[in-house]
């Protein structure tokens, strides 16, 4: 019997390459016999969760590295940097539409998918430094 807490933790990350780089194909069974991980072996009692983001990013993770990043895959976390998820319906700042907002360092709000895009396109710089899209106020998740 598991001794699993639900949080994930009977994961086992799966090694094996699906992807055959001669063919440039996906094999139609990897190693491992299976195909249905993204990148977790099927569990016994866990499935993994997406990132908050997963429509960007496409990660799938045990629940305690979720918990452990708010919410978020740890590349995910990294980029987007410091900030609260706040639960709050609120007119965002930058795309004007009605979505849950972020609370950033500096106490200005912005949503989800816009703070994902800003540090994105930021990130993708040599020069990473998001700041705030209201107050221009560097929202360095170090500090």
């Amino acid at each position: 019997m598991s001794s699993c807490n639900g949080l994930g933790e009977c994961l086992i990350q799966c090694i094996c390459e699906c992807y055959n780089e001669e063919t440039q194909e996906f094999d139609e069974v990897c190693i491992c016999g299976h195909r249905e991980h993204e990148g977790y072996c099927p569990p016994n009692c866990c499935a993994p969760v997406k990132c908050r983001n997963y429509k960007y990013c496409e990660t799938i993770q045990p629940k305690w590295v979720s918990n452990c990043n708010n919410n978020m895959c740890i590349n995910c976390a990294v980029q987007m940097g410091k900030h609260t998820y706040t639960n709050i319906i609120e007119e965002c700042c930058v795309c004007l539409e009605n979505k849950i907002m972020l609370l950033l360092k500096c106490n200005h709000k912005v949503c989800n998918d816009c703070w994902y895009n800003i540090t994105k396109n930021n990130f993708e710089n040599s020069n990473h430094k998001p700041c705030c899209p209201l107050c221009r106020n560097l929202n360095d998740w170090t500090q």
